[in-house]
């Protein structure tokens, strides 16, 4: 027996725009509950590095990996906080770091999920790349490019490169994958918004990270900008200045 569908009547536009403005008022807690769900078995994970990186008898191929686990969990425990605190705008101080070793760090922290994937990650880093900022607002921005690079490809390969150009640093992080439509690529740091072509692959996500990312480069007096193809990959270029006095406010 077949099941009928009752077909829904659409909300009048009032009532979609009170809806809307609903879900924006309830957001933070909702982010709130989630943080704090999710940080109970991240501190079991990191526990359990603690433990595994105490024992003996692991070779270092084991140790690299386990220390890998535990940064990794040390930054989403710092950004699971931050949002429980009703801090968004973690305020971490500023100073001198060298891009080109927090580029390494993300890539080599992405390899074995970019290897299961069967993707190649190549990495050019034309090093030292010191700049002034917030060093872990900016590893999370490229975690998250370099997360949908491979989370949006399932072939082919992934690129990094980094350079000095002038007085400005530019990182490039390049994907065979997916891609977007040249209206959607219009729309990707808008919160919440998801391109098309990633719903009908059916990759889950939040729609929030390249909006995130946005702000916090912009913070840095820098810029972020995407070129996309539908079917044959994304690039997304960031610029950010080496001097103190390009910087924006804290994000």
């Amino acid at each position: 027996m077949r099941c009928r569908r009752r077909r829904r009547r659409r909300a009048p536009p009032r009532r979609n725009a009170t809806l809307v403005s609903e879900a924006q008022r309830e957001q933070p807690n909702v982010s709130r509950v989630v943080s704090h769900e999710l940080r109970n078995p991240l501190t079991a994970i990191l526990g359990h590095a603690d433990l595994l990186l105490e024992s003996g008898g692991l070779t270092d191929t084991q140790r690299e990996h386990l220390e890998v686990i535990e940064s990794a969990s040390e930054r989403m425990l710092t950004l699971i906080q931050g949002i429980l605190t009703q801090t968004p705008k973690t305020d971490h101080s500023r100073a001198d770091f060298d891009l080109a070793h927090l580029v390494a760090a993300s890539v080599e922290a992405f390899t074995p999920a970019a290897t299961a994937a069967e993707i190649t990650l190549e990495c050019t880093v034309d090093g030292p790349l010191t700049l002034v900022g917030d060093e872990f607002r900016l590893r999370q921005v490229i975690d998250n490019v370099l997360s949908n690079a491979i989370k949006y490809t399932d072939r082919g390969t992934v690129r990094v490169t980094a350079r000095r150009d002038g007085d400005r640093i530019e990182l490039a992080i390049a994907d065979e994958g997916i891609g977007m439509a040249p209206d959607d690529a219009a729309r990707i740091f808008t919160p919440y918004f998801r391109a098309q072509s990633v719903q009908d692959d059916g990759v889950t996500g939040t729609g929030l990270g390249m909006g995130i990312a946005k702000d916090i480069v912009e913070s840095h007096g820098g810029s972020i900008a995407i070129e996309s193809t539908l079917g044959r990959g994304t690039t997304v270029t960031i610029s950010l200045p080496t001097d103190r006095t390009a910087e924006g406010g804290d994000s």
